[in-house]
């Protein structure tokens, strides 16, 4: 090895040890960026505690929908009852009983249209 491809490989090296410290640096400040974003929201929602209180707030965010169905218990709220749609559109059902018209005779089927 010359001593040009010397100083290329030495190069590559330190190359390789400032990206691995570059990416080391921001970890931490990524780090530290989700950490004081987490702090904000603790300050700004005992604030808020404090001055509407625990169950205004609960009830205003469960009015609004804002509770998602996994944090209902950590409220103590009851489970959200699933809603069920039925569609009562007669019109939009067509009935054939086959090449009979006698329904006795022939099973009937339902179709959309």
């Amino acid at each position: 090895m010359n001593a040009l491809e010397k100083q290329i490989a030495e190069l590559e090296k330190r190359e390789k040890t400032l990206k691995d410290k570059k990416q080391l640096l921001l970890n931490k400040q990524k780090k530290q960026s989700r950490k004081d974003d987490t702090r904000r929201k603790i300050l700004i929602g005992a604030w808020m505690i404090e001055q509407k209180g625990l169950g205004a707030i609960v009830k205003k965010m469960n009015d609004l929908g804002a509770i998602s169905e996994r944090d209902r218990e950590l409220f103590l709220l009851e489970p959200k009852k699933e809603k069920i749609h039925l569609e009562n559109d007669v019109s939009a059902v067509s009935f054939s009983a086959g090449q009979d018209a006698d329904p006795a005779k022939q099973d009937t089927v339902f179709t959309r249209t």
